[in-house]
C-alpha cells in the first residue's frame, strides 16, 4: 500500500477567486474546526492526489470531498450505492451552504426530464455536486454527460464495495474504473469508507488504479463506545433482558437490529407495551411510513427505532445513547458500523449484542444460494463475527487487529468497557508458539498458508490435505491442543499484528511468514500474549429454572398427547415447557409471554399447565418472573392476511417470495409464525412434487415417535431421500398445521 499517511496540518491556501483559507470554508458549514485527518485529506485532494480516506462512522468522511467541491472549479461527482439516502445528503449540503441547487441527486429514481433540468444547472455551473449511483455511469449518455463537464473530483463512497472481499461487495463498484477511464480528462480520485480490512483497502488501490495514491487511516478505536455481548436467551427472557436494558436510558435515544423484518415488529410492540416510544422499520414497509419512522426519530419524537440494517446509514443524529443487537451481525464490518451508530457526540454510549449459534446456521442457509466465490466470501465473514463473540479477549482490541491496527496499548483492560475486560482475566504467553509456528512456515509453507490449516495443525487435528503432506510429523502439530479454537485464531491476529506473519496480498483467507527469520529472533523480537476471561459466557438466565416443575409439566402434557396419538410437542414445545418452569406463568395473561404459547393453545391446553404451575408457586412460596410484558398482541397484518390468501389459492413458492420481495428462508418462517399463532395453513401443495402421499406418511410417522421437535433427526432418516431443507421445513410445517391442536 503506497504512502501510508499521517500528515501534520498545513496551512494551505485554497485557489478560489477571494482565496479564501480552508478554515473560512470551514466555517460555511457551520463548523469551528476538523476533526482528525479531514483536513490532510481535503488539503491532498485539493493537490490533486489521489486518497483512499479510512474514518469510523461519524468521523466526518463527506466533509472530505463536500468541502473541496467549493474551491474546485467544475462539478465534484459522488458515487454512492445508497440511492435511498442520496437525496437527504444532497438536501443537508444544500441547507448548510443556505444553496437550493448547489447539490443534486442524478440516478434511476429521478425522472427524465428532471435529470435534464440538473444537468443544465450543472452546465450553468450553479450546481457543484451531484450524487450518482455506478449503475448511472454505466450508461453511456451519462458518461458522455459527465465528459462534456468539468469534473475535478470523483468521491467513491463506501469504497469497500469495490472489494469482492468486502462485507457489502456490489459488482458495478467494480466497472467504476471501466466508466471512468473513458474520460477525457482524468479526474482526482478520493475513496471513502469506515470498514476496510488490509486486504480490502489495497483491493480498492489495485482495481481503481489509483495513482501515488494517499491512504488517511484514522483510529478505529472507538473509546466512548462500550461492548458488551450475551448468549441469545428464550424469547421472553430476551425481550425482558432487551426492554431492561432500554429502561436503564429514560428518555434517550437508541437503535435496536435484527435480522428478521418480522421480529422489528414483534420487539417494536413489546417496547410500547411497556411504555416506551418506539417503531419498526424494515424494507417491507411503504417508503412514506418508513420516512415518517425516520423523520420521527431524527426530530426526537420515538425513541427506539427496531429495524433491519437498512436503518441508520447516513442518518445524522449524535446523541444515540445505545445500540442493541437482537441477532448476531453477518461480519464484523456490519457490526463496527452499526454499532458506530452510538455515540457519535463523542458521549458515552453502550453497545449490547446477542447471539446463538442459530443465527449462525440461518445465515448458512441463506449463504446456499450464493456462488461458490460468494459463499466462500461471505463465511469467512461470518466466521470472523463468530469468533469474535466467542472471544475472551478484549471486544476492542478484537476489532482494531481485524481492521489491522496495531494495539499498542489498550485502555478498555484499565475502564472496563467491554464485558471480557470486566471480568477476571488470565494471560497466557504464546510467544514461543508464534516462533514455531514461524520457524514451521519458513521451512514447510515460504508461500503461505491458509489460516484454517495452521488452526487445524495446533489443534492437531487431520484433514486429507495435512495428512497427504505429512504434516501430522510436524513440530506444530498439535501444539495448542490445551487452547480453544478461537483462542488460536486470535494468537494467528497477534502473530499478524507485530509481524511475525504477514497478510497474503492475494489471498485474504492466507497468511506468510514475517519479517523475522530463524536466525534473528530473539526473547525481545515481539511479546504475543492472550488475555482471556477466566470465566466463559455462559446461556444462563436471570430466573430459576424449576426442574422439577419441568419434570411434572413434561409428564402432563405426554399423557394427554398419548391420548390424543400425537407427539407431545404439538401440544407445547420443550422450549415452552421450560420457559414456562423458570418463569412461572400463573395466569392466561402471563402464559401468553411464554415463547410458542398462542391464545388458541392457551384456552385448549392451559387447563393441563397453569393449576400445576400454581400449586407449584404457592407451595414453595414463588412468584411469577414475568415482571414486564413481553409480548404484544399477535395481529394479522394486511400482508399475513395476503399471505394466508395465497396458501388458500395454492399458489407457489416462488410467487409467495416474489410477493414478500424475500428468499424462501423468510417465506416459511413468516408462515411458521402465523401457524404457531394458531391459525390452520394447508401447505402440502408446497412440497408435493418431492414428497408424495406415502413418503408423506413415512414422515409422520416418524416424527410423531420424536421427543423433541428437531429438524436434524428428520434430515438425518430421510437423507437417502436427498430432499432439500426447505422442504423438510415445510413438511414439518404441516404437521404442526395439520395435526397442531
Amino acid at each position: 500500500m503506497q504512502n501510508e499517511m499521517d500528515i501534520t496540518p498545513l496551512e494551505a491556501k485554497v485557489n478560489t477567486d477571494s482565496s479564501l483559507e480552508l478554515t473560512e470554508l470551514l466555517a460555511r458549514f457551520g463548523l469551528e474546526g476538523f476533526r482528525p485527518l479531514q483536513k490532510e485529506a481535503i488539503t491532498a485532494v485539493l493537490r490533486g492526489k489521489d486518497s483512499l480516506v479510512l474514518m469510523p462512522t461519524g468521523g466526518g468522511k463527506s466533509l472530505c470531498y463536500q468541502l473541496p467541491s467549493l474551491a474546485l472549479n467544475g462539478c465534484t461527482v459522488v458515487v454512492s450505492p445508497l440511492i435511498a439516502l442520496m437525496k437527504d445528503q444532497a438536501d443537508s449540503v444544500n441547507k448548510k451552504l443556505k444553496r437550493e441547487h448547489y447539490a443534486h441527486v442524478l440516478n434511476s429514481s429521478i425522472s427524465a426530464g428532471k435529470q435534464t433540468e440538473i444537468k443544465a444547472k450543472v452546465h450553468e455551473g450553479e450546481t457543484k455536486l451531484i450524487y450518482v449511483s455506478p449503475e448511472w455511469l454505466s450508461v453511456e449518455g451519462n458518461q458522455a454527460f459527465l465528459d462534456s463537464i468539468d469534473v475535478p473530483l470523483i468521491a467513491i463512497d463506501e469504497a469497500h464495495c469495490v472489494s469482492e472481499w468486502g462485507h457489502d461487495f456490489r459488482p458495478e463498484y467494480r466497472n467504476i474504473r471501466k466508466y471512468l477511464s473513458g474520460l477525457s480528462n482524468q479526474p482526482t480520485i478520493i475513496c471513502l469508507t469506515a470498514t476496510a480490512t488490509p486486504f480490502v483497502q489495497q483491493d480498492i488501490i489495485d482495481n481503481l488504479k489509483l495513482k501515488d495514491v494517499n491512504v488517511f487511516k484514522a483510529s478505529f478505536n472507538r473509546p466512548n463506545l462500550s461492548y458488551f455481548i450475551k448468549p441469545k436467551l428464550p424469547q421472553a427472557a430476551l425481550h425482558q433482558a432487551i426492554a431492561k436494558e432500554v429502561l436503564k436510558h429514560p428518555q434517550e435515544t437508541g437503535i435496536i437490529y435484527c435480522m428478521y423484518r418480522k421480529t422489528t415488529e414483534e420487539v417494536a410492540e413489546m417496547l410500547q407495551n411497556n411504555g416506551i416510544k418506539a417503531m419498526a422499520y424494515h424494507g417491507g414497509l411503504p417508503t412514506k411510513e418508513r420516512m415518517e419512522v425516520q423523520n420521527a426519530f431524527t426530530s426526537g419524537k420515538v425513541h427506539v427505532v427496531v429495524a433491519t440494517i437498512a436503518f441508520g446509514m447516513g442518518i445524522d443524529k449524535a446523541d444515540v445513547r445505545f445500540v442493541i443487537h437482537h441477532d448476531l451481525p453477518k461480519s464484523i464490518e456490519n457490526y463496527y458500523q452499526e454499532t458506530g451508530r452510538a455515540g457519535r457526540d463523542g458521549k458515552p454510549s453502550r453497545c449490547l449484542g446477542f447471539y446463538s449459534e442459530k443465527d449462525v446456521k440461518s445465515y448458512a442457509r441463506r449463504f446456499k444460494d450464493l456462488n461458490e466465490g460468494e459463499r466462500q466470501r461471505a463465511s469467512q465473514l461470518l466466521e470472523s463475527m463468530h469468533d469474535f463473540v466467542l472471544s475472551g479477549t478484549c471486544r476492542r482490541a478484537f476489532v482494531l487487529r481485524y481492521f489491522g491496527e496495531k494495539v499498542e496499548h489498550n485502555s478498555c483492560l484499565e475502564n472496563n468497557t467491554c464485558d471480557n475486560c470486566a471480568q477476571k482475566y488470565e494471560t497466557t504467553d504464546l510467544q514461543e508458539m508464534a516462533k514455531e509456528i514461524l520457524s514451521w512456515m519458513n521451512n514447510n509453507t515460504p508461500k503461505g498458508a491458509s489460516k484454517k490449516m495452521i488452526q487445524t495443525l495446533l489443534l492437531g487435528r487431520t484433514t486429507p490435505a495435512i495428512t497427504t503432506a505429512k504434516f501430522e510429523e510436524s513440530s506444530v502439530f498439535g501444539l495448542g491442543k490445551t487452547l480453544r479454537p478461537n483462542s488460536i485464531r486470535e494468537l494467528i491476529e497477534m502473530a499478524l499484528n507485530v509481524g511475525v506473519l504477514q497478510r497474503d496480498p492475494s489471498n485474504p483467507l492466507n497468511v506468510l511468514p514475517g519479517k523475522w527469520s530463524n536466525e534473528n529472533l530473539s526473547p525481545s523480537s515481539f511479546s504475543v500474549s492472550l488475555q482471556q476471561r477466566v470465566d466463559r459466557p455462559k446461556a444462563s438466565n436471570e430466573a430459576t429454572f424449576h426442574q422439577d416443575l419441568y419434570d411434572m409439566l413434561k409428564a402432563s402434557c405426554k399423557r394427554k398427547a398419548e391420548s390424543l396419538n400425537i407427539p407431545s410437542f404439538l401440544m407445547f414445545s420443550d422450549a415452552a415447557l421450560k420457559e414456562t418452569a423458570t418463569y412461572l406463568p400463573t395466569t392466561p395473561e402471563n402464559f401468553l409471554a411464554v415463547q410458542g404459547v398462542s391464545d388458541r393453545k392457551s384456552r385448549k391446553f392451559g387447563q393441563f399447565v397453569l393449576p400445576i404451575v400454581q400449586q407449584f408457586t404457592k407451595d414453595n412460596d414463588l412468584e411469577a418472573n414475568l415482571s414486564i410484558q413481553t409480548k404484544g398482541v399477535m395481529k394479522k397484518s394486511a400482508q399475513k392476511v395476503k399471505l394466508i390468501e395465497m396458501i388458500d389459492k395454492k399458489m407457489t413458492l416462488d410467487a409467495l417470495e416474489g410477493f414478500l420481495g424475500v428468499d424462501q428462508d423468510y417465506v416459511i418462517n413468516e408462515l411458521e409464525t402465523i401457524v404457531m399463532a394458531g391459525t390452520k395453513l394447508n401447505v402440502q401443495h408446497l412440497f408435493s412434487e418431492e414428497v408424495d402421499e406415502e413418503l408423506y406418511d413415512e414422515m409422520w410417522d416418524f416424527y410423531r415417535g420424536l421427543e423433541e421437535d428437531q429438524l436434524g433427526p428428520f434430515e438425518e432418516e430421510f437423507d437417502e431421500e436427498e430432499i432439500p431443507e426447505h422442504i423438510l421445513r415445510l413438511v414439518r410445517l404441516q404437521f404442526h398445521a395439520m395435526h397442531g391442536l
